[in-house]
């Protein structure tokens, strides 16, 4: 299937994952919304696919 791979990371994201990410840019097309255009980002710590976001928390837990 489609997938996105992290060019450092190596983690996948795959149509159909569930993520949390912040809206950067909105490029509307009213004419032709299918042309419409939204820019995500990830970067920030709670972001990303949410397997990821539990991992974290693990980490953390276990550090404490």
């Amino acid at each position: 299937g489609r997938r996105l791979v992290g060019k450092d990371t190596k983690r996948e994201l795959r149509l159909g994952d569930s993520i949390r990410a912040r809206i950067v840019s909105l490029s509307i097309n009213e004419r032709n919304p299918r042309e419409s255009k939204i820019g995500l980002t990830m970067r920030q710590p709670g972001m990303g696919k949410l397997e990821w976001i539990q991992e974290e928390r693990k980490k953390k837990e276990e550090k404490k």
